[in-house]
């Protein structure tokens, strides 16, 4: 009795796949975050100026936390009518598709915007980070990393 109703008032027929199925998907995701974020916060702590390393740790949060949270909640409520209650019914592959397209877009944004950071020289600085085209390491306390807009083009 776990299943939605049907506008007929009956339970809609479960799937006889387990949810169990979902750590997969959930663990490399959490994995992967675990891998990130702690990278984010350094890169963004150490490309602060000193009196503005607050507010920049604030925003990073904002934008890890609460930002993919509302572009996720737009998505589902874009697609909504393409999602009913019974999946077998549904169009997910379009949904998919619409995900995709927007992920692709974020990268589009992504590959401008380290293509408009390169001067005529090539270099160019934000903050304590020098962005040169080739590849910068970043250190961390726990985390050494390297980054590289160049590897986009």
């Amino acid at each position: 009795d776990c299943a939605p109703l049907g506008v007929d008032g009956q339970h809609i027929r479960m799937s006889g796949m387990s949810a169990f199925w979902m750590s997969l998907p959930y663990g490399l995701v959490g994995i992967g975050e675990v891998l990130v974020n702690p990278v984010l916060q350094s890169v963004a702590y150490q490309g602060a100026d000193p009196s503005m390393r607050s507010l920049i740790q604030a925003f990073n949060l904002f934008a890890m936390g609460g930002l993919p949270n509302a572009v996720s909640a737009a998505l589902t409520q874009a697609t909504a009518s393409l999602v009913p209650n019974d999946l077998d019914d549904g169009n997910l592959p379009l949904v998919y598709f619409v995900n995709i397209g927007v992920g692709a877009v974020g990268c589009l944004a992504y590959h401008t915007l380290c293509s408009s950071t390169a001067t005529s020289s090539g270099e160019a600085q934000l903050g304590d980070v020098e962005l040169t085209g080739g590849q910068v390491p970043l250190q961390s306390d726990a985390v050494a990393v390297t980054f590289s807009c160049s590897e986009l083009s």
